[in-house]
């Protein structure tokens, strides 16, 4: 049974960039997927300079193809727990400086903008 120097090592080297790339790329293409998804439906009328065929099939289908490949993946929840840890502490960054530099989704407003 490894001790808790031994999972530590084994998590470090489960989060080294060659483990995680793979995820990485996946994860960028998912998130795209999603987005797309998610402006069309929040946003129906911005114009589109070009249309997806077959909408939403292709969308839901590289989803569900990521989602299979991540979940075949030999230590897959280690290697999701990494990424999750990292993505979750990225944005953790990313709302603190955009409070203390009053950016989106903290951005001041104006009285005469209206905005």
């Amino acid at each position: 049974m490894p001790n808790g120097l031994e999972k530590q090592l084994n998590m470090q080297s489960l989060c080294t960039p060659p483990v995680l790339d793979g995820l990485w790329h996946g994860l960028q293409f998912f998130l795209q997927q999603f987005g797309l998804m998610w402006l069309r439906y929040k946003r129906p009328e911005i114009e589109r300079p070009f249309k997806v065929p077959l909408y939403p099939l292709p969308p839901i289908v590289a989803i569900c193809g990521f989602l299979y490949i991540v979940s075949m993946r030999v230590d897959a929840l280690m290697g999701l727990m990494c990424a999750g840890i990292i993505g979750v502490s990225g944005t953790g960054i990313y709302l603190f400086r955009a409070r203390r530099l009053g950016e989106w989704p903290f951005h001041r407003r104006s009285p005469e903008s209206g905005s």
